[in-house]
């Protein structure tokens, strides 16, 4: 744990001159321009010691949108291959041999969910608006939280290619950040209450019922 902690901090030092010299973007929004804008590293993980991925974007225009590019290691990061996904790609995650991908299609903030093996094979799971986080059990288990309005969302738990949704009022404020499920049944969200309170609601039922802790 502590070698994979250690690479990832380290992940954009050691990948920075041949980004700088070598890195292609795609321009297909746009192909007649060339911005300025930054390059930025968008999400980077390691689904095994030597197999992992990172995504990075630039910014072209209002218009134009984004470029962006998902490259592909095998060997630990010593090679970085191109996965040819020109999505902006915002999080990553990885889960029993498979990396998941959440893919941003517009600036409504729709995205969809792909998930890829160690071929090179990217799956559909499925697409979700305005997502916040995922939360992956294993490669066949997922849950999500989405935003709908003000403290409202919906949690979608995917099993085994079927999606299921909760919708939730959280209460008057409350704006959720993260998610995570250990297992099935077991499962965390934390928010922030009147833009100054940390809150951390648990269920022991995959998402039934919420306690704080």
């Amino acid at each position: 744990m502590s070698k994979l902690y250690t690479f990832l901090l380290c992940l954009p030092l050691a990948v920075q001159a041949q980004w700088s010299d070598s890195i292609q973007l795609s321009m297909s929004f746009n192909p007649g321009n060339f911005s300025l804008n930054p390059i930025v590293l968008e999400a980077a993980i390691f689904e095994s010691e030597n197999w992992g991925m990172y995504s990075l974007s630039r910014y072209l225009s209002p218009s134009s949108g984004f470029a962006a590019e998902l490259r592909e290691t095998k060997d630990g990061g010593m090679m970085w291959n191109d996965i040819h996904d020109y999505h902006r790609i915002i999080q990553l995650y990885a889960a029993d041999e498979h990396i998941f991908a959440v893919r941003q299609n517009n600036f409504q903030g729709n995205t969809t969910i792909g998930r890829y093996n160690k071929d090179g094979q990217m799956k559909m799971v499925g697409s979700a608006v305005s997502l916040i986080q995922l939360a992956i059990v294993n490669s066949s288990l997922l849950y999500g939280i989405q935003s709908i309005y003000g403290s409202e969302y919906l949690l979608f738990k995917y099993d085994n290619g079927i999606f299921n949704f909760k919708h939730y009022d959280f209460g008057e404020d409350l704006v959720l950040k993260y998610i995570s499920f250990p297992s099935e049944q077991i499962g965390f969200v934390h928010g922030v209450r009147d833009f100054k309170k940390n809150v951390i609601l648990k269920t022991a039922n995959g998402g039934s019922t919420w306690d704080t802790v």
